[in-house]
C-alpha cells in the first residue's frame, strides 16, 4: 500500500503528479484528506477559502474514479501529521519533494513502534509557466487559474546592486520566461526597511569585498540559487539566466513525463 496526504483543495497537477506516483507502486493507495480540525490548527494562505472537507473528497473520488477505474483507493480524514501511515500495510509514503522531511518524521514514528520504514518517494514540485510551483495557495489567491495559467505578470524585486544591476536582471527575466511579462518594482537598498508587497522573485546583491557580490535569488517558496559574483557586466544577468534555466528544464521534464 502506498500513502500521501494532502488538503487537495482545487485539484491541480501538482496533485495529481503524487496521485500517479501512488499508483505506480502500489496496488492501494491510501489517501489522508486534511479535516477542518487540522486546518485550523495549521492554517494556510488564504485558508478562509479552502472548500470543505466534503467538497474537496467528492471531487477527489470523482478524478480518482475517472483516472484510475477499477484502482483500489481509501480516503480517510487527517486529523494530524501522520494519521494512517504509521499502521502495519504501509509500503511506501508519497511526498512532494518540499515535504519530503515529514515523511522521514512518519518513518522515524514507525521505528519508534516496531515497525518497518517505508519506502519513501519524493515527486518534484509541478511549476507553473513562471517557473514558480503550482500550489493551491496560489490559485486561491488568484495567482494562477486551476489549469496552472498564471494570470498578470511576474513581479521582480531587485535589492543593492542599483538600477544598473536591476535593468540588467529584468532582460534575462524576459529572455529566460519568454510570453512571460515582467514588473520590476522600485528599487532599494539593502539597508532599507522591507515593505510589504508582493513578489515573485527577488533578488538581493551584497557587496562582499572591493569587486564581488553576494548574490541570492528566491521566490516566496525560497531560494533558489546563492553564489558569489565578480562585480562585472553582464554577471548578474547570466547569475539570473542560470537558476532560471535549471528550473525551465525541470519543467520541460514535467511536461514530457
Amino acid at each position: 500500500m502506498a500513502v500521501l496526504g494532502g488538503t487537495f483543495d482545487r485539484l491541480h497537477a501538482g496533485h495529481r503528479a503524487l496521485l500517479a506516483a501512488a499508483f505506480d507502486v502500489a496496488d492501494t493507495v491510501r489517501i489522508g484528506l486534511t479535516s477542518a480540525a487540522y486546518l485550523a490548527a495549521h492554517p494556510k494562505p488564504g485558508g478562509d477559502r479552502i472548500r470543505s472537507y466534503v467538497g474537496r473528497r467528492r471531487a477527489l473520488v470523482r478524478y480518482l474514479r475517472s483516472a484510475y477505474p477499477g484502482r483500489a483507493f481509501e480516503i480517510v480524514a487527517l486529523d494530524d501529521a501522520f494519521g494512517r501511515s504509521v499502521e502495519p500495510g504501509v509500503d511506501a509514503i508519497v511526498v512532494s519533494t518540499a515535504t519530503e522531511p515529514g515523511a522521514r518524521a512518519v518513518n522515524v514514528r514507525r521505528r519508534r513502534t516496531g515497525l518497518a520504514a517505508a519506502r519513501v518517494i519524493a515527486v518534484p514540485m509541478t511549476l507553473a509557466p513562471d517557473l514558480r510551483p503550482v500550489s493551491s495557495s496560489r490559485i486561491r489567491v488568484g495567482e494562477l487559474t486551476q489549469n496552472g495559467r498564471v494570470r498578470g505578470a511576474s513581479v521582480l524585486e531587485v535589492v543593492g546592486g542599483g538600477p544598473a544591476a536591476a535593468s540588467e536582471v529584468k532582460r534575462a527575466f524576459e529572455e529566460s520566461i519568454p510570453g512571460r511579462s515582467v514588473r520590476l518594482l522600485p528599487a532599494r537598498p539593502l539597508s532599507s526597511a522591507r515593505p510589504t508587497r508582493r513578489w515573485d522573485y527577488r533578488l538581493e546583491l551584497r557587496t562582499r569585498g572591493e569587486n564581488r557580490w553576494q548574490a541570492e535569488l528566491s521566490t516566496p517558496e525560497g531560494m533558489v540559487r546563492s553564489a558569489v559574483l565578480r562585480r562585472r557586466p553582464g554577471a548578474v544577468g547570466a547569475f539570473v539566466r542560470g537558476a532560471l534555466t535549471r528550473r525551465r528544464r525541470a519543467l520541460a521534464r514535467e511536461t514530457l513525463s
